[in-house]
C-alpha cells in the first residue's frame, strides 16, 4: 500500500506543478500552491516509510503536463475517464 500511495503522492506533486502555468486565477493558485505543499510532505514521508528512497529525492519536483498525469494515473482509473486530454 505504501509503495501505491508514494507513486499516488508523485504524481499529485508534478500534476499541481505542471498546472500552475495554466491556473490564471491568482485566488486558485494560491490554494492549488497549499495543496502541493502539503501533498510534498506526504511523498516526503511516504519516501521515509518506503524504503527505498530518501526525504527528498532530487532538488527540485518534476513539472508534469496533463497527458502525462493522465498516462501515470490512468491505471487507477477505474471506468471510461474523459477529461478531454489525450494519454501519451
Amino acid at each position: 500500500m505504501a509503495a501505491t500511495a508514494r507513486v499516488v503522492e508523485m504524481v499529485g506533486v508534478g500534476a499541481y506543478l505542471g498546472a500552475a502555468p495554466l491556473v490564471k486565477d491568482p485566488v486558485l493558485l494560491t490554494a492549488a500552491g497549499s495543496i502541493l505543499t502539503v501533498e510534498a510532505r506526504h511523498q516526503t514521508i511516504l519516501n521515509l516509510l518506503s524504503q527505498n528512497g530518501t526525504a527528498i529525492p532530487s532538488a527540485f519536483d518534476i513539472a508534469l503536463t496533463p497527458p502525462e498525469v493522465l498516462a501515470l494515473a490512468s491505471s487507477f482509473i477505474d471506468g471510461p475517464c474523459d477529461l478531454g486530454v489525450p494519454g501519451l
